[in-house]
């Protein structure tokens, strides 16, 4: 069954990676992200699954949030897998680079769960500070970086609601391969209408509090313990399987 846990929403809970300051958990994204990209070696995978585990526990939230997240993209973790496997004649490299994709979306996942779109557009604006020299916007830039992961969660989230409304008036996606097919495709339209409905609703009270003339960044969190320690882990690690040769 679809619900409404997805990439893009925020569910508050007591735990220290909700406390941790938004640019901590943007680099750590940052770091893991090129890290999954790059490694091949199966060391360097069990490193990510580890440092994966260790941030999902961390963020006390139910292993069926997760569960959930996976159930609405399964699709496409199937399209990826698919993909990658005819492209490389290769099962086992479509199996790896499956992998690696699912980590990814989890740690993304546990960044979005765990931070307010305020906050991920905040880290992101001071993350991207550096565009400045190079004459990019990079509040802009955060803006709609923000934006889009907020979108992800709004689409998927009317998509589920339009699937269970379908399924009440007798199409049941979950009868049958052929009931599927009809209830996606039936649902893509409607999904795609709405979601921007209300996305764009979203937008301009974003847009008024962030690109506003008079609107100025304030530090949200400060730096901790935990922060120093989450982000001393991920470039350690990195640091360490790059000199083992991990990633070549």
């Amino acid at each position: 069954m679809l619900d409404n846990e997805c990439i893009g929403k925020y569910l508050y809970s007591s735990s220290y990676v909700h406390e941790m300051h938004p640019l901590v958990k943007i680099i750590c994204t940052f770091i893991f992200i090129l890290f999954a990209i790059i490694v091949h070696n199966p060391v360097g995978i069990f490193v990510l699954m580890c440092i994966t585990l260790f941030m999902l526990l961390s963020t006390r939230i139910s292993i069926k949030v997760y569960y959930n997240i996976f159930e609405n993209l399964k699709h496409f973790f199937i399209f990826v897998f698919v993909i990658f496997t005819l492209c490389s004649l290769s099962f086992s490299f479509g199996l790896i680079v499956l992998i690696k994709f699912m980590l990814i979306v989890i740690y993304i996942t546990i960044l979005t769960l765990t931070t307010p779109t305020l906050k991920i557009i905040y880290g992101l604006e001071q993350f991207l500070f550096p565009m400045k020299k190079i004459k990019i916007n990079n509040k802009v830039l955060a803006f709609n970086i923000g934006l889009f992961l907020t979108y992800t969660g709004i689409f998927i989230d009317t998509r589920n609601n339009i699937l269970k409304s379908l399924a009440i008036r007798g199409l049941d996606y979950r009868s049958g391969f052929v009931n599927y097919c009809k209830a996606y495709i039936k649902a893509a339209k409607p999904s795609v209408i709405l979601s921007l409905e209300k996305f764009k609703k979203f937008k301009r009270i974003m847009k008024k509090r962030f690109l506003s003339k008079d609107c100025q960044n304030f530090g949200f969190d400060k730096f901790g313990l935990f922060d120093f320690l989450i982000i001393s882990i991920h470039i350690i690690l990195i640091i360490f399987l790059i000199m083992k040769g991990v990633v070549l």
